[in-house]
């Protein structure tokens, strides 16, 4: 399967352990694109819900119409992913905006 940061694939996350992210949902990758078309086995993702929590920086809320409800990164939920266990289809690809405001946060958050 081929797949490019800023991204969205609906992933299957179960099984999850603890307070991980479970069930059937939207993840963006994040990964590099150097890896991807390398066909590494792995993908670095970030989970997203559509649960209503209060917008945060390190939970930003992500407006894309492919998205039918308020739908907010979990960028305290980054992982990796094996691909082909768990990509089940493309859902569609961030603007450029936010896929700016993914990767930015993202540093904020480790910084």
């Amino acid at each position: 399967m081929n797949y490019k940061q800023g991204e969205v694939f609906l992933a299957r996350l179960n099984p999850s352990k603890g307070k991980e992210p479970g069930k059937d949902r939207p993840v963006i990758v994040i990964q590099a694109n150097e890896l991807n078309e390398a066909n590494y086995p792995t993908c670095i993702i970030v989970p997203c819900s559509s649960v209503s929590i209060p917008e945060t920086l390190i939970r930003p809320l992500i407006e894309e119409s492919f998205f039918d409800k308020k739908t907010y990164a979990l960028l305290d939920q980054v992982r990796a992913v094996d691909v082909s266990k768990r990509f089940l289809k493309r859902v569609g690809k961030l603007s450029n905006d936010n896929l700016t405001l993914v990767i930015s946060s993202l540093k904020n958050l480790i910084s």
